[in-house]
């Protein structure tokens, strides 16, 4: 008898263990059932919140890229003076002029304009034909002078 006293006192205390670890697991469970209620919550805001900001976003695109072209230029332009008769005096302009708009440009040139001091020295114009939205036409060209070195020149995109 004092033996099955025995298995009987170990059965109820493993049933207590038993008993406290599902009261635990319970808990755990209710917790994390919290938790997922507050996360589902949160991902709520954030999704509302987001879709304000696509929207503000969406606004100043519209408000910094307005529809029809927008030439963007990516040039440089070096006075080239040689100090040896017979010489081209030139101001050399290369690089890019690319098309960031959401429309064809048509009959774009560079507007280039010499100066020595607050002399023009000579207004000219670089051809450049259409540019499509999102391509660009390189430029590789001359402006060619006389006289001394320039002071200093503007390059102005222009299109109809």
């Amino acid at each position: 008898m004092s033996n099955c006293t025995e298995q009987i006192n170990g059965l109820q205390n493993g049933n207590a263990n038993l008993t406290a670890q599902l009261t635990n697991l319970t808990s755990q469970v209710e917790n994390l059932g919290n938790q997922t209620s507050n996360l589902q919550a949160e991902n709520s805001n954030l999704q509302s919140k987001k879709m304000q900001l696509q929207s503000q976003l969406n606004q100043t695109t519209q408000e910094v890229l307005p529809n029809g072209p927008r030439l963007v230029t990516r040039l440089g332009a070096s006075d080239m003076q040689y100090d040896y008769p017979g010489s081209d005096i030139r101001l050399y302009i290369s690089g890019e002029v690319f098309n960031a708009g959401t429309d064809v440009a048509y009959n774009c040139r560079l507007h280039v304009t010499l100066y020595r001091g607050t002399t023009v020295v000579k207004d000219a114009y670089i051809e450049l034909g259409t540019i499509n939205p999102g391509t660009f036409k390189n430029v590789a060209s001359n402006i060619y002078y006389t006289g001394v070195a320039l002071s200093n020149w503007t390059i102005i995109p222009e299109y109809t």
